[in-house]
């Protein structure tokens, strides 16, 4: 598809190991023998912490492509594996990151790749080993469908989704570390339980609020707004538009702003890590229209550290709106 004329630039980012070290006892009163020091003048290790050193030297890495996709492989991995993410910070765009010297290192050296998929992060796939497994979310999601050129690739928001995702990891991971199957098989399960309350509430506020209509400036949310039972109506030349680098054009953008003035909106979501001439037009008019405004993230806002609060707080974004 042919990008349109950049009367709207894309996207502008608005927002802005542990170490163990070993030390010896002395113990005078005790009677405990010191621990000789070893030829390096280190105290040495015991026997268990060689014996810990050595499980954790085993342990399967995946590196994660965000901090959301990061922080479902941790879930899952608990303890028995190390997991690196390449975007943390809200201020880092996923369509166009360029990783570090050592998140390039950490992805060669990592067992397990786990992407988005779907165009949203493909730099990943340059950085993977060869031999490393890769899960993609867009994949598992079953959602794509063959052919299909427009697909709103932000499956994160898509909680069926993201537990398939959770209990691949899970599998992924006992392969190369069977004798901890049983953890990864229980974590997997205890974070896909954890999701429960946030499906009920969503499936509640669903059932008592019919007729909400909803416009975002970007398709973040969409598979959320879905559950959430509210209709999406941002036009759709808008939203292919905004997938562009050239970004929404002022004509596009206009049609836009026409159904917030007719009052065809009742909640305008807006991506709180970008901001253009678009985002800001459309903030203005429904600001003018007393439209309430629900702002989402694509990765972890600052104080979030888990899925379940990731998205209970987007959740909560939406329907706070929806309920002002």
């Amino acid at each position: 598809m042919t990008s349109p004329t950049p009367n709207f630039t894309r996207r502008t980012f608005a927002l802005g190991a542990l170490g163990l070290g070993a030390a010896g006892l002395l113990s005078a009163c005790s009677g405990k023998e010191e621990k000789k020091p070893a030829a390096s003048g280190k105290p040495a290790m015991d026997k268990q912490e060689e014996k810990q050193g050595a499980a954790n030297a085993k342990l399967p890495g995946v590196f994660a492509s965000t901090i959301v996709w990061g922080s479902v492989a941790q879930a899952v991995g608990g303890e028995y594996a190390k997991v690196t993410s390449a975007i943390e910070r809200p201020d880092q765009d996923p369509h166009d990151y360029e990783p570090s010297a050592r998140q390039l290192a950490d992805a060669k050296e990592a067992s397990i790749v786990l992407l988005n998929g779907g165009g949203y992060d493909d730099w990943v796939l340059k950085m993977a080993s060869d031999s490393a497994v890769r899960i993609d979310a867009v994949t598992v999601s079953g959602l794509k469908k063959p052919g299909e050129e427009e697909f709103n690739e932000h499956v994160f928001y898509d909680v069926d989704t993201v537990e398939k995702v959770a209990r691949d990891i899970a599998k992924a991971l006992s392969d190369q570390a069977p004798d901890h199957k049983a953890e990864y098989e229980q974590n997997a399960e205890a974070f896909v339980g954890s999701l429960t309350s946030v499906r009920a509430n969503m499936k509640k506020f669903a059932d008592e609020h019919k007729g909400l209509t909803a416009l975002a400036t970007e398709p973040v949310v969409g598979y959320l707004l879905e559950d959430l039972g509210i209709e999406d109506v941002t036009p759709e030349e808008f939203v292919e538009q905004s997938e562009t680098e050239a970004g929404v054009s002022a004509a596009v953008a206009q049609q836009a702003v026409t159904l917030i003035n007719d009052g065809k909106v009742k909640i305008l979501v807006l991506n709180a890590q970008t901001e253009d001439r678009t985002s800001d037009t459309l903030l203005k008019a429904a600001t003018e229209k007393k439209v309430p405004v629900a702002k989402v993230y694509e990765t972890f806002p600052e104080g979030v550290t888990t899925y379940q609060a990731f998205l209970e707080g987007a959740v909560k974004q939406i329907t706070d709106a929806a309920a002002a």
